[in-house]
């Protein structure tokens, strides 16, 4: 889609994302759909700058509800679990997933999706003192050289992200999509297009029941606001590298198999 004719007349969309998130491609589809400016607003809390005024939209991790926003939920964020170099999650592959056995004894420095809390608990993890558990994108996002991080297996997780009995998803992090409904104009509505997959040039519409939007499959490490349709797969093609799904098989821990052998 072309630029508007008259520059005054382009689209500004504020949009605020959290840690983790790698929205670029849907950035850039908007503002060649549109012409218009695209603020990007990194952010620990994504909701608190859209509640503060600071932004249009946001792109945030498990926002409590509010009857004043819209909201589309995204996809869902694998665990991981982080720890210093030398430890014995070191030995798995980089998409082998952590059982629990391996992390028995361990200590747990913090369990946590606040990034303020993880930088400060990772250089811990790195020096040794225990390990870290959370969302894999965002140990991703905020580790340092001297961490590992790894998928976290999931109880009873089946391959498309249900449980052992297809009846429930596993729990886990989701990225959601919020902007206020008395934002909710053009520019808005196409930036709520994008991230869902719409073509350029398709019916808009009102999005009714987007908190009932098909959920996606567990997110990889930091890809899943890339180029990924909205409620299809979660992984996109944003920053990060592997499927990250964390799931594990039974029978016991990989990484103390591997230090059996050793």
């Amino acid at each position: 889609m072309d630029a508007p004719a008259d520059p005054a007349a382009a689209p500004r969309l504020r949009i605020a994302f959290a840690a983790g998130t790698s929205p670029g491609k849907w950035f850039r589809r908007w503002r060649e759909r549109t012409g218009g400016e695209l603020v990007e607003l990194p952010a620990d809390d994504p909701a608190a700058r859209l509640a503060a005024g600071e932004a249009d939209m946001a792109l945030a991790r498990d926002p409590g509800a509010d009857p004043g926003l819209h909201r589309i939920r995204l996809y869902r964020e694998a665990p991981g679990v982080a720890a210093g170099r030398e430890h014995l999650i070191a030995l798995l592959g980089a998409d082998e997933p952590v059982a629990e056995a391996d992390l028995a004894g361990e200590t747990l420095l913090a369990d946590t999706a606040d990034p303020e809390l993880l930088r400060r608990m990772l250089p811990a993890a790195a020096a040794g003192a225990g390990v870290v558990r959370a969302p894999r994108p965002l140990l991703r996002a905020l580790g340092g050289r001297g961490v590992v991080e790894r998928p976290l297996a999931e109880a009873g997780a089946g391959p498309d992200g249900a449980d052992a009995a297809g009846e429930a998803e596993p729990p886990g992090t989701w990225i959601w999509l919020i902007w206020p409904r008395e934002l909710d104009g053009p520019a808005a509505q196409e930036f709520a297009g994008v991230v869902r997959g719409r073509r350029a040039g398709s019916s808009r519409g009102t999005g009714a029941r987007r908190e009932d939007a098909a959920p996606a499959r567990a997110g990889s490490g930091g890809r899943g606001a890339g180029a990924g349709r909205a409620g299809r797969g979660g992984r996109g093609a944003g920053a990060g590298a592997g499927s990250g799904r964390g799931r594990g098989k039974s029978g016991g821990s990989r990484a103390g198999r591997r230090r059996r052998r050793r």
